[in-house]
């Protein structure tokens, strides 16, 4: 996938991507309904290790009739201010899902004790003057700064509310403590176990995908669930196979 940074609000531009995955996101979207699910229908949430806007661009180009992304996505913090406009002063805030990155994003700032979302184009002076909200991929991640602090209890929630995850291109090192603490929350106990299905979708081989799952969620081996479901290929033929048994 690839796109532009967001120039102005309210839209970023149409993603260069395969077609197969804004359908995917799409069929997500049309599902949160009542059609299936509670009565509050099926809500699909994303948790993220990635610093970039690439789940931003898709959900701005998905079911567009419904306003930008932006009023449609709560972050796990409020920001002050979203590209130089208050927050408050975007209309229209309905939150219907989470889109919570783990690793913070190029886009969010912390100014004093608040924080701002800057989408648009930074040059290098400015980026040097106030840098994103990062944590680098190394042996030690500092995760002191508030901002994890507060999206962390929030993906904790998610997860814990959640009866499928699918993992995408996550290899689980288990350098990533905090964060294989966070996915554990799908299980809180062994009589959560039921009724919960993890899609994982890389391009490892099903057995080293199965050790990683299997120590990670020991109850799999255990009695059986959650059930895990494999497939060795690229996001795009699992969004392609998905829409194919949908036709």
């Amino acid at each position: 996938l690839t796109h532009q940074r967001l120039q102005k609000l309210p839209k970023f531009s149409p993603p260069i991507s395969p077609p197969a995955i804004l359908a995917f996101f799409q069929h997500l979207l049309s599902i949160s309904t009542t059609e299936i699910g509670s009565e509050f229908g099926l809500f699909s949430h994303y948790i993220t290790t990635n610093y970039d806007f690439t789940i931003e661009t898709i959900l701005d180009n998905i079911n567009v009739q419904e306003g930008p992304m932006i009023n449609r996505i709560y972050r796990g913090i409020s920001p002050e201010v979203i590209c130089s406009k208050l927050s408050w002063d975007h209309p229209g805030n309905t939150f219907q899902h989470n889109l919570i990155k783990l690793n913070g994003g190029f886009e969010i700032l912390g100014v004093k004790d608040r924080y701002h979302f800057e989408y648009r184009h930074r040059d290098v002076a400015d980026v040097q003057a106030s840098p994103p909200i990062l944590i680098l991929p190394s042996r030690k991640q500092d995760y002191t700064d508030p901002y994890f602090r507060a999206i962390f209890s929030k993906a904790v929630r998610v997860l814990s509310e959640s009866r499928v995850l699918i993992i995408v291109g996550y290899s689980m090192p288990r350098e990533d403590a905090l964060i294989l603490f966070i996915l554990r929350q799908l299980i809180e106990s062994v009589e959560d176990t039921h009724g919960k299905y993890i899609f994982c979708i890389d391009l490892k081989a099903p057995d080293i995908l199965d050790r990683r799952i299997n120590w990670v969620f020991n109850s799999v081996q255990k009695n059986g669930w959650p059930k895990v479901f494999h497939y060795t290929s690229r996001f795009e033929d699992f969004c392609k196979e998905i829409a194919d048994k949908r036709a």
